[in-house]
């Protein structure tokens, strides 16, 4: 009776340890190693996390269990999540800006409780930091900068003369494209509680600046080290000079005095004539200092 008991027991816990591993299987496929937590598997489960470390002494040991490294990274559809939540926060901090802002709007703005919010962000401030980084202010602007290191094949066996005029022009796509990214109102107002938040959180003011200026820079002097510009040494403060450019013509503009944002189409149009004009100065102004720093090919 006793070796039935014994039996019985063994048989139940293999049963359950099968269950938490079901339900951790199910866990790591959405929010990858990092993202998924042994509450959200017990929860997955039906069982308290008690009885998920009476079977696994930690969740990196049931995650081994599985044999499945290929879950460390998160699913597509929790990166969905993800982006569906930094999209809701950008919108709220914008209205209320970050002291105001609580983790209970953001859920409130994805009708979700905040408990799912924390899975993906333990607070607020990575959070905050999650939507500086993932702005589309920004990313877009990599994404151009990107596109352009993967073209410098274009630039090979080209003259001087045509290879200033074809870099001419892929600076001007740059600048307009990252001007008329602060076009955007949510974006704007963003870029406005970052700016005075920047002023009280040294972090916030340094990420800002990483992604504002820095990560365009670095993408930049990539590309005029590609095409064959050289010091090396000195690319990367003329891209830095150069993005500093539009980043600053774009917040005096745009935040500091936004003039003709009424919204009437006569005005739109001056706007981009205004653009135009601040994104032609700025290439020019960084070609004329290629050469006044002896910067050559």
């Amino acid at each position: 009776m006793k070796k039935n008991k014994m039996q019985a027991s063994k048989s139940e816990k293999d049963v359950s340890r099968e269950n938490i591993q079901k339900a951790a299987l199910r866990c790591f496929e959405e929010k990858g190693f990092k993202g998924a937590t042994i509450s959200d598997i017990a929860r997955e489960a039906g069982i308290s996390p008690a009885s998920v470390y009476l079977c696994f002494s930690n969740k990196k040991e049931l995650f081994e269990s599985l044999q499945r490294p290929d879950l460390d990274f998160p699913s597509p559809k929790a990166r969905v999540r993800e982006q569906e939540i930094i999209n809701a926060a950008r919108e709220v901090f914008s209205e209320k800006g970050y002291a105001a802002a609580t983790m209970e709007d953001v859920a409130n703005m994805i009708g979700k409780s905040k408990a799912p919010l924390y899975s993906y962000f333990p607070s607020k401030e990575q959070l905050f930091d999650a939507v500086i980084e993932k702005s589309p202010v920004f990313f877009t602007l990599d994404t151009i900068l990107n596109q352009l290191n993967n073209k410098t094949d274009a630039f090979y066996g080209n003259s001087k003369e045509e290879i200033l005029n074809r870099l001419e022009d892929d600076l001007g796509k740059i600048a307009v494209s990252y001007l008329k990214m602060f076009d955007d109102e949510i974006a704007l107002n963003f870029i406005r509680i970052t700016l005075a938040e920047g002023t009280r959180n040294g972090k916030v003011s340094a990420l800002f600046k990483k992604n504002a200026v820095e990560q365009g820079s670095l993408l930049l002097s990539e590309h005029l080290k590609n095409i064959g510009l050289r010091p090396v040494e000195e690319l990367q403060n003329v891209s830095q000079a150069f993005m500093g450019m539009l980043a600053s013509w774009a917040i005096v503009h745009r935040i500091l005095f936004p003039e003709n944002m009424d919204g009437q189409p006569d005005k739109i149009s001056s706007q981009d004539d205004e653009m135009a004009d601040a994104a032609k100065r700025a290439v020019c102004l960084f070609l004329y200092g290629l050469d006044g720093l002896n910067i050559h090919f």
